[in-house]
């Protein structure tokens, strides 16, 4: 959904912190509580790139050949 790796780990773990923060007594259904944060964060994450155009940089960097890394 993002795009990038780095960008979904930072979504989960943002989901998990604010699950340490929360009352999880009161949540009826762990898996729904964490499917639907992490969800909103990743919606929250995409919006702003929206108005910028902005592209994860893993996406617009090729993968380097051996012959480029060693100058040949």
């Amino acid at each position: 959904m993002l795009g990038s790796v780095s960008e979904a780990d930072d979504a989960v773990q943002e989901a998990w912190l604010r699950l340490s923060r929360a009352d999880s007594g009161s949540v009826e259904n762990l898996g729904a509580w964490l499917t639907t944060v992490v969800a909103c964060l990743c919606l929250n994450m995409l919006r702003p790139r929206e108005h910028r155009r902005e592209e994860p940089l893993d996406v617009l960097m090729p993968a380097r050949s051996s012959a480029t890394r060693t100058g040949r």
